[in-house]
């Protein structure tokens, strides 16, 4: 996997530095009092592209070697002309010429028409139109122009996208750079009824399970044509999941998979009729080829759960830590035992010193198989984990803190489906404030001094930067007051690091997980809420912020590759980098 991150630089930090310094004065931030659109078309202005630039992309253009040739497919239809000048402008405008476009059209574009889809200036040498055989009718219509591709690179486009002028030359530049690369993605965002660039998505690198949980891939996405047609893509008979159906089918066989964070694609054509049935069959069948058992449900929006088969029952086991608090235990208890749908459980609950009466009559009336393992010495978050993890007899472990409390009757089998695909290590669950706002949606490295949760405080319903809330993804890592992690992994990776008693011991297992290759998972389905640090309050020593700065600082170095570098990096609303 390629990580392409961009570094802010010094210009970065001095926005940065200039919010931190408006907030502790009680000034305005930059951007504040402006509405979402306002706010991107700033940051559109302060990034424009100067003319130096501009003749720098000229000069590389030409320099080029090796020169791939980019085909772009797009269907049409005779209503798509306005769109079609206006995505075909921006081709023309390309400082990297070797491209064409081939143009599906769609059954009942008459001769006559196909024209007028090409407007004044006529098809030209790089522009092909692959007509429809007779009676065919829309299926299959991307299926006839990727036959007629000649390029090395394909893509797919719709009436109405518009690339900015160096958008093919960071193609054909990343795809020449590497020859191991095979599918390649870049971030977008849409035009406006106006014209005017909105919406933006700025996306994380390389996420498998987000591949599983919408087209985030989307525009513009480029595969190797040799490897898209090796992987069998185009050849079915269309039905408008054909983009998701490529970059599924590619990264299923791509050598490397690179994301370019910028905005190389503006999407102004609406979608093709049935996009959401197509890209719900796209995404079932790559279940079959990968022999991933389960059902995918269609969420709205462009979402998709897929709701993996389990292998088997296997026991688990619930670990909770606990010193007193038998008010927040009971409850966290109750609703593992009483609410869960899954039944083969065990629940083993760590005595830390308990001393109320009240808490230990609860503790002596948990009923069997359930237990309680005694750990008389001074609180330490990883060790008592760590020996609870040797008593317990689940093939998969969840560490639950004690002021947690099940919403999702199914969240052990949301979890557990994740945890039983080949590469993941561990799976986050959401977690919701009692006001139901977001406490824990994943983790994000880099901010909150060194690690803090996306999303907290977040409306539950609120779906976030490109949905992302919402959506099954990876993370570099999940909160340990629920995580579920399979227990070879657990004592292969030699369980949490003791040295951090108190605090990011979760945060340093996830990024070993990364280290070793594995990935980790978070996932919405699995809801609670949390009452957070209600036990035992919010305590970070300032030994373990150095200890894991000291660790992991290569890491805060490049950037959480799962967080796009254009999006804030001090506040956690996902917003864009003003």
């Amino acid at each position: 996997m390629v990580w392409v991150v961009r570094k802010r630089g010094l210009a970065g930090a001095a926005r940065k530095a200039g919010r931190l310094l408006a907030r502790a004065l009680g000034r305005p931030e930059p951007g504040a009092g402006r509405d979402a659109g306002e706010r991107y078309r700033l940051w559109i202005a302060r990034r424009a592209p100067s003319p130096w630039a501009a003749a720098a992309d000229r000069i590389r253009a030409r320099r080029l070697a090796p020169r791939p040739r980019i085909s772009l497919l797009c269907q049409a239809s005779s209503g798509d002309a306005p769109a079609l000048a206006s995505s075909l402008a921006s081709l023309r405008a390309q400082v990297y010429g070797d491209w064409e476009l081939i143009l599906a059209l769609r059954d009942g574009v008459a001769p006559e028409r196909e024209a007028a889809l090409l407007g004044p200036a006529g098809p030209g040498g790089r522009v092909r139109i692959a007509r429809p055989a007779a009676g065919a009718g829309p299926s299959g219509a991307l299926a006839r122009a990727a036959a007629a591709a000649a390029g090395d690179l394909v893509a797919v486009l719709d009436a109405g996208d518009r690339l900015p002028a160096g958008a093919l030359l960071r193609v054909a530049a990343a795809f020449a750079a590497d020859p191991e690369l095979d599918l390649l993605y870049t971030d977008e965002d849409r035009l406006d009824a106006r014209g005017r660039r909105a919406d933006p998505f700025f996306k994380p690198d390389w996420s498998p399970e987000l591949a599983l949980s919408a087209n985030y891939l989307g525009r513009l996405c480029v595969a190797r044509r040799a490897v898209a047609a090796e992987a069998g893509a185009f050849g079915g008979d269309g039905g408008g999941g054909e983009d998701y159906d490529l970059a599924l089918r590619v990264a299923e066989r791509a050598r490397r998979v690179a994301h370019v964070p910028e905005i190389l694609c503006h999407r102004g054509g609406a979608a093709p009729p049935g996009r959401e049935r197509g890209e719900e069959a796209a995404l079932a069948a790559a279940l079959a080829r990968r022999g991933i058992g389960g059902s995918v449900e269609a969420q709205g929006a462009g979402r998709f759960r897929v709701r993996h088969a389990l292998r088997g029952s296997p026991l688990v086991t619930v670990v909770v830590p606990t010193r007193d608090g038998v008010d927040l235990l009971r409850t966290c208890i109750a609703g593992v035992l009483g609410r869960s749908s899954y039944r083969n459980l065990e629940v083993l609950v760590v005595d830390n010193r308990s001393e109320r009466p009240e808490t230990l009559e609860y503790l002596r009336s948990l009923p069997a198989p359930h237990r309680v393992l005694p750990h008389p010495d001074a609180f330490n978050w990883s060790a008592i984990n760590n020996r609870a993890a040797r008593e317990a007899r689940g093939d998969h472990l969840i560490f639950l803190n004690n002021d947690t409390e099940v919403v999702s009757p199914d969240w052990v089998e949301a979890m557990l489906g994740h945890a039983q695909q080949d590469g993941v290590g561990a799976v986050g669950a959401r977690l919701l404030y009692p006001d139901g706002t977001v406490q824990h949606a994943g983790v994000v490295v880099g901010i909150g001094g060194f690690a803090d949760h996306a999303f907290r405080h977040f409306p539950a319903a609120e779906p976030g930067h490109g949905n992302l809330a919402l959506l099954a993804r990876n993370c570099s890592a999940v909160t340990g007051a629920c995580m579920m992690v399979p227990r070879a992994v657990f004592e292969r990776m030699g369980g949490f690091d003791e040295r951090f008693g108190v605090a990011f011991n979760d945060v340093d297992f996830c990024l070993r997980l990364g280290e070793a290759g594995l990935r980790v998972v978070y996932t919405p389905h699995a809801v609670l809420f949390h009452h957070e640090s209600a036990s035992r309050g919010p305590l970070h020593p300032r030994s373990e912020y150095v200890r894991i700065r000291r660790r992991w600082g290569r890491v805060l170095a490049r950037g959480d590759p799962y967080y796009n570098p254009n999006l804030t990096i001090d506040r956690l609303d996902y917003g864009v980098d003003l």
